[in-house]
């Protein structure tokens, strides 16, 4: 597939199809492509493929992506931003919905539900900012616009546990709405120096690439910190199970239950003098104590003040 679409280069206005037929024409490239695979005719993973894309992208005279756009300092510093705040702004959107649903006890439609706000400010506002942008230029707004969106979720991330829903207008809220002015402030600024800092005839494929950097650092920050975020609750969860008098199955069944996070919970088969030891299924776990046994002295920790 890759030869094929890489023989199309972009020649001005005389490469002019329809949306439609390039909706058509990519599904069916796409379907290809999985049939291809699942008879295991191409083999190359999409890592495998990027350093043939790239050296096909130096030779052909009309590439999709010229590479000579990175040489531009603004081109290759503007995407670096992009891939680290949306980076965070993925991780942090990730783990806050999984703090409201197994920690706080949001049903899945109240955690959609308390984004709204974000929403709404980047859909009302960021007409305003691009505006201003214009006026006053970028480097203002996309500074204060990432220290503003950092700072919110600094907010969030020390927020307890709560009773749910019910205190959302008194916790969540005022750092979800400075989260969505944090990135109000960035959306439109950062699109118009990528696109503003190349020829016109270039600035179709920047805005492309910009937006391909957006979807990879989510990805990349998902696999990451998700990953670290298990293996830090694992390490939590192994010292505890260390100190109780847990038969070595038990403990097994238990440590299973890390991936779940803050939805861990004491598995259901576990012998009943296990049981009795762990701490009510009801109680949310959002540390690796929580899952386990305190003695009757020792205050139960905090709920809710992240998953590590």
């Amino acid at each position: 597939m890759l030869p094929v679409l890489l023989r199309f280069g972009w020649h001005g206005a005389s490469f002019r199809i329809g949306s439609y037929t390039v909706l058509v024409f990519c599904g069916i490239l796409a379907a290809l492509l999985i049939v291809l695979r699942r008879a295991r005719v191409v083999r190359l993973s999409p890592r495998e493929l990027l350093p043939v894309f790239i050296a096909r992208e130096k030779r052909v005279p009309h590439p999709m992506m010229p590479l000579h756009l990175f040489k531009n300092k603004i081109f290759s510093g503007t995407n670096l931003y992009t891939f680290f705040l949306y980076a965070g702004l993925s991780a942090g959107m990730f783990f806050l919905s999984l703090n409201l649903i197994q920690i706080q006890g949001y049903r899945q439609f109240e955690a959609g539900l308390a984004f709204l706000p974000f929403t709404l400010l980047l859909t009302l506002l960021s007409a305003v900012a691009g505006k201003l942008s214009d006026r006053y230029g970028p480097k203002f707004f996309l500074v204060a616009g990432a220290t503003i969106t950092g700072a919110a979720l600094l907010f969030l991330a020390f927020i307890p546990k709560t009773s749910g829903p019910t205190q959302y207008w008194s916790t969540f809220f005022p750092g979800i709405l400075i989260f969505g002015a944090g990135m109000t402030f960035v959306v439109a600024p950062l699109t118009a120096t990528v696109m503003g800092c190349v020829s016109d005839q270039y600035s179709g494929v920047a805005s492309g690439v910009n937006n391909a950097v957006t979807r990879t650092s989510g990805v990349f920050a998902n696999a990451i910190f998700g990953a670290l975020a298990v293996l830090l609750f694992s390490s939590a969860l192994q010292k505890d199970l260390a100190k109780t008098s847990f038969e070595a199955e038990s403990k097994k069944e238990i440590a299973a239950q890390v991936v779940n996070l803050g939805n861990a919970k004491a598995p259901s088969h576990l012998p009943d003098a296990d049981r009795r030891k762990i701490q009510p299924p009801e109680r949310r776990a959002s540390r690796a104590h929580d899952l386990l046994p305190l003695p009757a002295s020792t205050p139960s920790p905090a709920c809710g003040r992240g998953l590590g």
